[in-house]
């Protein structure tokens, strides 16, 4: 019996490890998650604000008579 003892003592040492190492990654995931989220956020600002300066190029180049060369 001691011995059975010891082996679901140690299970249950080794689960509440677990379950404590499990914890703080998913703390860690949610942070990530939302660092992506904002990231997504900037990303779509940042490329709406250039699709807006690449159309007030165009249209200042078709006043001047200059056209704009995107480069890529």
């Amino acid at each position: 019996m001691a011995s059975e003892e010891k082996v679901l003592s140690a299970l249950e040492a080794l689960t509440h490890n677990m379950n404590a190492q499990f914890g703080a990654v998913n703390k860690r995931l949610d942070r990530i998650e939302t660092d992506i989220e904002l990231i997504k956020e900037d990303a779509a600002v940042t490329r709406v604000a250039v699709n807006q300066l690449i159309e007030w190029a165009d249209r200042v180049g078709e006043a001047e008579r200059i056209p704009f060369v995107a480069f890529s």
